[in-house]
């Protein structure tokens, strides 16, 4: 009945595309409304849903390839992704992850620790998101650990949805659980350093997380592992912050990197093509140009 009621619908607002996004059955179901109405489908690959736990069932991964291949455009929010994308289709566009600077921006740090209640003389290590295994979390806390005899005031800042296997016991992991994205700003701000370490995972390597533009935009010493994720998305900023990436998985290395951001505190600058804005337009474009190759192709 989902797809009769979403025919309906769609048939009254009488769009000049479709769009799909999510998951590989809105891919498909996408695909059977935009031939249903003869209108392009814009498919929005914004993960790699093969990756999904979803898509174990039956039939989903069948349904992912079959949405790439016969898609108007295809896009994409990382080059593995892209790359992914052009073994079924070569209507491949790539539009990354961005970030609303009216949200993220930077704040001062002492102000930032004040409405938080943090010590201005902690040294702050910050993860904001999803804690699943793949986000390396618990090597994040051990590498935090083993530095606790050199920097005793070091805080670990943590917020957003924990796996059952993390503890957070110790006086010195300060979990916030989950929280507004206006209060994500600002824990960022109150950050020595911000860190992403992933570990090496199907969806963590084709991925481009929304907390990368995140801490850019914050303009915050940041940390990364060595995964696609990061590597893939943002080689110019690699460049400038060799001595901040470290090995997923790797304790040791993590503590390195930290320690280095923690003495050096070093930025980058913060790209124009990660506003909202800016991704819009592109957006934008891509829209225009389905639909116009559409009615050319109906013309022809």
């Amino acid at each position: 009945s989902y797809f009769i009621t979403l025919s309906v619908i769609v048939k009254k607002i009488n769009p000049d595309v479709v769009m799909a996004n999510g998951d590989s059955h809105f891919g498909l179901l996408g695909l059977l409304i935009s031939h249903r109405l003869n209108i392009p489908l814009v498919f929005d690959v914004y993960d790699q849903y093969q990756s999904f736990r979803s898509n174990l069932m039956p039939g989903m991964k069948a349904m992912y390839h079959t949405s790439l291949k016969y898609a108007d455009r295809v896009i994409c929010t990382s080059y593995p992704l892209v790359e992914f994308a052009k073994n079924y289709n070569n209507r491949v566009s790539y539009i990354q992850n961005g970030v609303d600077t009216n949200i993220f921006r930077p704040l001062c740090r002492n102000e930032c620790r004040n409405k938080l209640g943090i010590e201005q003389n902690d040294i702050v290590i910050g993860y904001f998101g999803s804690m699943e295994r793949m986000r390396g979390v618990k090597t994040l806390i051990e590498a935090c650990a083993n530095m606790r005899s050199e920097y005793g005031q070091l805080r670990l800042l943590l917020a957003g949805t924990a796996n059952k296997d993390l503890v957070f016991d110790q006086e010195w992991i300060d979990y916030r659980g989950t929280v507004p994205q206006t209060t994500i700003a600002i824990m960022i701000n109150a950050c020595t350093v911000a860190t992403l370490p992933y570990l090496k995972d199907p969806l963590i390597d084709f991925g481009n997380s929304c907390k990368t533009a995140e801490y850019l935009a914050c303009k915050v010493p940041i940390i990364t592992t060595n995964v696609g994720n990061f590597i893939s998305n943002y080689p110019e900023i690699r460049k400038k912050i060799t001595k901040a990436i470290c090995d997923p998985g790797n304790s040791d290395t993590l503590k390195e990197a930290l320690r280095f951001q923690i003495e050096n505190q070093l930025t980058v600058k913060f790209p124009k093509e990660l506003t909202w804005g800016y991704l819009a337009e592109q957006l934008g474009e891509e829209l225009e140009n389905a639909v116009l190759d559409q009615k050319q192709s109906t013309l022809n």
